[in-house]
C-alpha cells in the first residue's frame, strides 16, 4: 500500500480540482484588482484600465499558474501604479489573503 501523500497526488491528478480551484482563483484575481481601481476607488476616471484587466489560467499537474494582467487603452499606464496605489499588487494580496 502506498503512503497517502501517493493516494493524494492520484486523486487530485485524475480529478478537475486543480483546475477548478485555478479558475476560481483566477475569477477572484480579476475581480479584486478591478474592484481596487472601480468607481469610487483610486483615481478612477475613464474606465479604460479597469475594464482592461484580465486574469488567466494554465494548469499542468500538479502545477497550476494564475495570471492577471492589463492592457489599457491609448497606452495610458505604463506602470501598476494609479494615484500612489499599485493596484495588482494590491488585487493580488486581497486574493491571497482569502485563500
Amino acid at each position: 500500500m502506498g503512503e497517502i501523500t501517493e493516494i493524494v497526488e492520484l486523486y487530485i491528478e485524475d480529478s478537475d480540482i486543480l483546475e477548478d480551484k485555478a479558475k476560481e482563483i483566477s475569477v477572484s484575481l480579476e475581480d479584486n484588482i478591478k474592484n481596487v481601481i472601480g468607481p469610487g476607488s483610486v483615481g478612477y476616471d475613464t474606465g479604460h484600465l479597469h475594464d482592461s484587466v484580465v486574469s488567466n489560467y494554465a494548469v499542468s499537474y500538479p502545477v497550476a499558474v494564475v495570471i492577471g494582467w492589463y492592457g489599457a487603452d491609448y497606452g495610458q499606464y505604463w506602470y501598476r501604479w494609479k494615484d500612489g496605489v499599485d493596484f495588482l499588487q494590491e488585487g493580488l494580496e486581497q486574493t491571497i489573503a482569502l485563500y
